[in-house]
């Protein structure tokens, strides 16, 4: 039987055979917010791992940092495209078909390197392990029983966040603890929130945006939905949702992307003038402290005239071009300045998104097993997500 005081002073032995230098900063940050924060040991192993993050990509690769090499020989790690029936693989050729679904994923998220997904209408809830090349069965959340819409997940740690968009003016929120195997409900957000944008900084879930409902929309009479520039934090040891600083201008269906303790919002689309269309803004938000929960105020970054056009696939931050695709921002090494050209552009936006369908649900980032490990085939080793 588990027996927590017995084993609770064997933790810090157990925990140091752990790889935490292989978790993203996100995960690590969500850690130092459970019960492993409160415990010296543990939290100096976080801290650890941390600092290995501060470091740039060539240095890491020429220093013996503790616990931070992967049993398992690993290629670098790989960008998942999910369309309505197919997962797709980006490799140095362009995009390639790895496998055929058996369920549209409505939203995905990756902890560690462990892949979570939740199916369209809620039919299933899955993960998947590169290492083992195997898809396993989840519990659904609770109260399931309806088909809510556009459904968008995060992770603070080892805990999902799902922001469930229903017919109702709020929006239904559940959380997934994987250590745990459940569920559990959290309260709603104040506002109906689909098309939300979800981000995880500093161990906080950001609910950014989204679509809000309106009447007499364009001089008519029948309600509609309109983006809003309203942003939401839940701190998981308050369980509760507060309003922060709303972001400048209006966003739904954006991408968010967390870069240390920084925010960006780009894509998707915007309200103005009241008409809704695509967004040409690119906006970033330093995140307080979680004990304050606030957040500075947003603002615009600058977009050179020659990615405008391409506001829904382009976004550029310090110089750095990044492709949107899928709810994730995914820099491939180009970089944009003066000189840049929109046919320059058109050519970096074209070879990032050849032969990929146009309708791609969701992205993920994994690091994948080289070809020969466990018997997968580095570029094809995921199978297809079983009904």
């Amino acid at each position: 039987m588990h027996d927590k005081q017995t084993r609770m002073p064997h933790a810090t032995d157990v925990l140091s055979h752990v790889r935490f230098a292989l978790l993203d900063q996100s995960t690590l940050n969500g850690l130092l917010q459970t019960d492993m924060g409160l415990v010296e040991s543990c939290r100096q192993l976080i801290l650890e791992a941390m600092a290995y993050h501060s470091y740039p990509s060539e240095m890491k690769q020429g220093i013996d940092w503790p616990r931070s090499k992967p049993r398992t020989k690993m290629e670098k790690k790989a960008w998942l495209a999910f369309t309505e029936d197919e997962i797709w693989i980006f490799t140095p050729s362009g995009w390639e078909q790895m496998e055929v679904t058996h369920g549209s994923i409505g939203a995905a998220t990756a902890v560690g390197n462990v892949l979570y997904v939740m199916l369209e209408f809620m039919s299933a809830f899955k993960s998947y392990d590169p290492i083992e090349n195997i898809w396993n069965d989840l519990p659904l959340p609770p109260e399931c029983g309806y088909r809510p819409r556009t459904p968008q997940m995060t992770s603070v740690g080892t805990r999902l966040f799902l922001v469930q968009g229903t017919d109702s003016s709020k929006s239904r929120v559940c959380c997934y603890d994987i250590c745990e195997g459940q569920w559990t409900l959290l309260p709603t957000l104040s506002r109906y929130s689909a098309q939300v944008s979800l981000a995880s900084c500093e161990g906080v879930v950001f609910a950014i945006g989204g679509e809000v409902k309106v009447s007499g929309y364009n001089m008519g009479e029948q309600e509609k939905c309109v983006p809003t520039s309203v942003v939401e934090t839940f701190f998981p040891p308050n369980n509760s949702w507060e309003a922060v600083a709303p972001t400048v201008h209006p966003h739904s269906e954006a991408t968010a992307m967390v870069q240390g303790d920084i925010i960006y919002i780009a894509g998707g689309k915007t309200f103005k003038d009241g008409q809704i269309t695509s967004s040409t803004i690119v906006e970033m938000c330093r995140a307080g402290q979680p004990v304050t929960m606030k957040a500075s105020p947003w603002s615009v970054v600058p977009q050179p005239l020659c990615v405008h056009k391409f506001a829904s696939k382009v976004a550029v931050i310090d110089r750095k071009a990044y492709f949107l695709l899928g709810g994730q921002m995914h820099f491939t090494g180009k970089f944009v300045d003066s000189h840049t050209s929109e046919e320059d552009v058109d050519a970096m936006s074209y070879s990032f998104h050849k032969d990929i369908p146009y309708e791609v649900k969701v992205c993920a980032t994994l690091a994948m097993p080289r070809s020969g490990d466990c018997g997968v085939p580095a570029s094809h080793g995921l199978r297809g997500v079983p009904q």
